[in-house]
């Protein structure tokens, strides 16, 4: 009974789904094969968050053991753990943005 394995249900805010389609869109104006593979990748990592939700490291400006990040290049995906079983998306930002404004 110990070794259930739970998976946590991922919720996206409005302005994470608006980044998302904002990189793939910035990405296809030049490669799209690049963009759909970077998108896909990204939705990957968060798709992993699932069943691994604690696998991102704190935000470091925050410093909120409930808001953590994953990178992917020069992405950061922001999200918060809500409980053990959810979690929500709040940025899916270029790495070098603050999330500050996001999150207060």
């Amino acid at each position: 009974m110990g070794n259930e394995i739970y998976k946590v249900k991922l919720t996206w805010s409005d302005t994470a789904l608006n980044q998302l389609e904002s990189i793939f869109y910035s990405l296809y104006q030049n490669n799209p094969d690049s963009a759909a593979k970077s998108v896909n990748n990204i939705m990957n990592r968060i798709s992993n968050l699932k069943l691994f939700p604690e696998k991102g490291r704190v935000v470091p400006e925050i410093d909120n053991r409930s808001l953590r990040e994953i990178i992917y290049n020069k992405y950061r995906i922001v999200y918060r753990l809500l409980d053990k079983l959810r979690l929500f998306i709040f940025s899916t930002m270029q790495n070098h943005c603050m999330i500050l404004s996001f999150v207060s």
